[in-house]
């Protein structure tokens, strides 16, 4: 299960502040601290926010990256392999033990 992530909360956990830089997004993370799973889908406002937003979900992968190891091994391994997706306006940052099904359904849903 998985909780939003709101208010002020975003700005402290992805490091730019959403106002800044997208239109709209949904920022999901485990609702306990024994699972790494994590998926952002954010709207820019102009692609050039790009590297600034991408810089912010790596930083956040990061922290859960670290968060993870010393503990639950295959949380940490799912945590090494984030993967930060970008269709136009459209970026994507998951942490799942099925990558791949959320890689499909993010190209599916923008085509």
């Amino acid at each position: 299960m998985t909780i939003a992530v709101t208010g002020e909360q975003v700005e402290d956990m992805y490091y730019f502040n959403p106002d800044d830089y997208i239109t709209e997004g949904v920022f999901r993370q485990a609702m306990m601290n024994v699972k790494a799973t994590e998926l952002v889908i954010v709207k820019l406002k102009d692609e050039k926010h790009y590297d600034a937003v991408k810089e912010g979900l790596t930083k956040r992968a990061e922290d859960i990256i670290e968060s993870f190891s010393t503990y639950l091994p295959d949380q940490h391994e799912a945590a090494k392999n984030y993967q930060i997706l970008r269709s136009g306006t459209y970026v994507l940052l998951s942490i799942s033990e099925d990558q791949a099904a959320i890689k499909a359904a993010f190209e599916a849903s923008l085509k």
